[in-house]
């Protein structure tokens, strides 16, 4: 899918479909289901922000042109980006070596640095960092952007349970929220990977994926092997040297 075509995946399930398959929350119109038992499903944790924080998103974007076109094109990169961040999340999260409410308790975040030049979606933003953050970390890094208290407190008592992946991704000033639950098959997999081979993992993820996303090009050659601690690594960028942020 490309990433003019973000309208067209379900931010339930994750599944691809197209935009006419793909319906908008009729709340706050910020968010697509490709079906009724998926929307269905969302409710429970999407309902506290839906409509308050819709509206409040779709005023400020109706009242500052430069806004809603960060908006959109923060929109494009993340769509461009989405499969490389689910694969790296999980893996950044380092499983293996911690307890079963790691995903519940822990965030796999990103900050982003726009590029206004970019014409590319690839290269609209580039990572200055990544991390992983506690919730109350990412509660602190929202109230330093002066986000509305009242959104804060939404995220807070939105908890989706240990097999749910939280990523938080921050640029200029808008804060992205994405979710993906794993069935307890996948989880079992991902955390039975040696916890030695786990800890190798987690020290060069930041720096992969800093490269992938400079390449401006989707990891198609990135290997899929959990027991090679290269495998976070394009081959494109495994002769490179790259700074610790």
């Amino acid at each position: 899918m490309s990433a003019e075509d973000w309208k067209a995946t379900c931010n339930y399930c994750l599944k691809e479909g197209t935009r006419d398959s793909v319906g908008a929350c009729s709340g706050c119109k910020l968010v697509r289901y490709c079906s009724k038992e998926c929307q269905r499903k969302a409710w429970p944790t999407h309902k506290r922000g839906c409509i308050r924080m819709g509206a409040s998103l779709l005023q400020h974007r109706a009242e500052n042109p430069a806004a809603d076109d960060l908006n959109n094109r923060l929109s494009k990169w993340i769509n461009f980006w989405r499969s490389t961040i689910f694969y790296i999340a999980p893996v950044a999260l380092d499983l293996p070596n911690h307890g079963e409410d790691r995903m519940a308790t822990h965030v796999f975040s990103l900050f982003l640095d726009t590029n206004d030049d970019a014409r590319n979606p690839a290269n609209y933003f580039s990572v200055s960092s990544g991390a992983i953050l506690t919730r109350q970390q990412v509660c602190d890094s929202l109230r330093e952007a002066e986000t509305a208290e009242e959104h804060i407190t939404d995220w807070e008592e939105d908890r989706r349970g240990s097999n749910t992946i939280q990523i938080f991704i921050h640029a200029e000033g808008y804060a992205r929220f994405l979710y993906a639950s794993y069935t307890e098959t996948d989880l079992q997999r991902r955390r039975s990977v040696p916890k030695d081979t786990s800890t190798q993992l987690v020290e060069g993820w930041e720096a992969a994926f800093i490269a992938t996303v400079e390449s401006g090009e989707l990891p198609d050659d990135l290997k899929r092997d959990y027991s090679n601690p290269a495998a976070l690594v394009p081959v494109k960028a495994k002769k490179k040297s790259y700074a610790w942020k």
